[in-house]
């Protein structure tokens, strides 16, 4: 099954602005860059990412967290960049608020990388748990009880281990903390409409420049050819964006968007491609 690390919504605000409604995507992994149009659905996902290895895995069906808990999350947030594009900042809800900030929290969490990351890490950290303190297990066993925590764990409920990661990705995404610190923020919306060149789409859209404990961190998020979502701490931060010339800033965030991208990035049409080539000349020739 098709599992979009990209979420179609998104790429569709700028597939939505071309006569075809496709996008434009250019390979940043194999040489001379070549590019093809491709609709939303087409791009950007792998097959069976967020999948577990059983079909039912604690409660869990093997495909759940893709059908239920990641389209909801990308259902919700799709209608909170309408409201965005069509009425600002100011017209979200509370609800909309937190919708948004988990959906953010979702593009760090279901790319490849952290998918694969959240799987390995996620057994080991349950196996640490289950082999810590084996006296409590075996002060409460019976003699026909497996000999350990985990072989009872294993018995029990098959595939937890292995999938434990997964499993509670929804719990990481839906991190009271994280959503608090990133609801405190100053949120931006910049419209770059008018400007001679268009935003560029990562297949990593989401921009973090530091840490999110980091005093001047900013989040920027294109959401779509000419609009850009941002959140910044500190005053210091959000004096230099409010200096920036808008040229300038939409250069800068396309230039971050090309500096974290992996294998693709998305454009409406080729004219970014001079653009892309001067910033990436080493790493495409490579």
């Amino acid at each position: 099954m098709r599992h979009h690390y990209v979420p179609q919504f998104l790429l569709k605000a700028w597939a939505e602005t071309t006569s075809d409604k496709k996008i434009v995507s250019f390979r940043l992994d194999l040489p001379q860059m070549p590019s093809s149009r491709l609709s939303p659905k087409s791009t950007a996902y792998e097959e069976d990412l967020y999948s577990l290895s059983q079909s039912i895995v604690g409660g869990v069906e093997k495909q759940e967290i893709e059908t239920t808990f990641l389209q909801n999350l990308d259902s919700n947030a799709a209608q909170v960049l309408v409201k965005m594009h069509t009425n600002g900042l100011s017209s979200l809800t509370h609800d909309d608020l937190r919708y948004w900030v988990h959906f953010v929290i979702s593009l760090k969490a279901r790319t490849p990388e952290a998918a694969h990351i959240i799987k390995s890490r996620g057994s080991k950290h349950l196996e640490t748990s289950l082999d810590d303190k084996p006296h409590e297990y075996e002060a409460i066993a019976d003699t026909s009880d497996p000999t350990t925590l985990k072989d009872w764990v294993e018995e029990h409920l098959p595939g937890l281990i292995e999938n434990f990661g997964m499993v509670s990705l929804d719990k990481f995404v839906l991190s009271h903390d994280i959503a608090q610190r990133l609801l405190g923020m100053t949120w931006w919306l910049w419209n770059f409409e008018g400007q001679q060149n268009h935003l560029l789409l990562s297949d990593r859209p989401c921009i973090f420049t530091a840490q999110l404990d980091a005093h001047d961190l900013v989040i920027a998020l294109p959401i779509g050819p000419w609009k850009a979502f941002m959140m910044t701490k500190g005053e210091r931060v959000s004096d230099i964006l409010k200096s920036q010339r808008h040229k300038d800033l939409l250069m800068r965030i396309n230039e971050s968007s090309l500096g974290q991208a992996q294998k693709r990035i998305y454009a409406r049409d080729e004219s970014p491609r001079r653009f892309i080539c001067n910033r990436l000349q080493g790493r495409l020739y490579e």
